[in-house]
């Protein structure tokens, strides 16, 4: 394109004009959202076993809801609260909850007694409910952790392909850029925080246990 007349550019000088697109252009990659928050076991002056941990609410380089630590890239995902950011998308096809690999059995029994887990999408209607001891961790520590009594509870195979399935055949329910969505695990009974001990050798009181929700699917992003 010719440059405009009497704007002091060179009649043949080439221009290029940025005028957006009527749609972006998505490619499909086998990666999930997931994000992290804290399970307080009450040690020291911090939050005591809580009632309800909500996700996909604090995105990256936000604090954790007990200790204040600031999210990265190995507990979450999100780049903003409670929806994805234009034009990304994500088709769901099932769900993983992985528990700190520090936790022992005996937290671990104790956080997974009565728990439930919950999926929520657009605004405040409720798409799965079930309890936690139904949702696969996929892939976690095994073997050496069994050492001593100190082994790290796991619920389900050790293995990435294991998730609770969401989608019925071929129908996966989309996140679209804009719906608000999030996931929660909900104690009805609180956690008694006495028996929410560490039981690594050596390991002393723990303030809280990282706990992180999995979403698998695909994630639509741009070219």
């Amino acid at each position: 394109m010719a440059g405009p007349v009497m704007a002091g550019v060179p009649s043949q000088y080439p221009l290029a004009l940025n005028t957006p697109l009527d749609r972006a252009y998505l490619r499909p990659l086998q990666e999930p959202l997931y994000d992290t928050d804290e399970f307080g076991t009450g040690g020291g002056a911090l939050a005591g076993p809580p009632n309800t941990i909500t996700y996909y609410q604090r995105a990256i380089s936000q604090p954790m809801s007990v200790t204040g630590t600031a999210k990265t890239e190995a507990e979450t995902n999100i780049n903003q609260s409670s929806m994805l950011d234009y034009p990304k998308e994500f088709s769901i096809l099932g769900f993983n909850v992985v528990l700190d690999s520090t936790a022992g059995l005996r937290a671990a029994g104790a956080i997974y007694r009565r728990a439930w887990f919950q999926f929520t999408f657009s605004g405040r209607r409720p798409y799965l409910q079930v309890p936690l001891i139904r949702m696969p961790q996929g892939i976690g520590l095994e073997g050496s952790t069994v050492i001593n009594n100190s082994s790290t509870a796991k619920a389900g195979m050790g293995h990435v392909a294991n998730y609770y399935k969401f989608n019925l055949g071929r129908a996966a329910l989309k996140i679209k850029p804009g719906e608000a969505f999030n996931a929660k695990l909900n104690w009805p009974v609180a956690v008694v925080s006495a028996t929410v001990n560490p039981n690594f050798i050596g390991q002393t009181e723990t303030a809280a246990y990282y706990m992180a929700v999995f979403t698998v699917g695909l994630a639509w992003q741009p070219l």
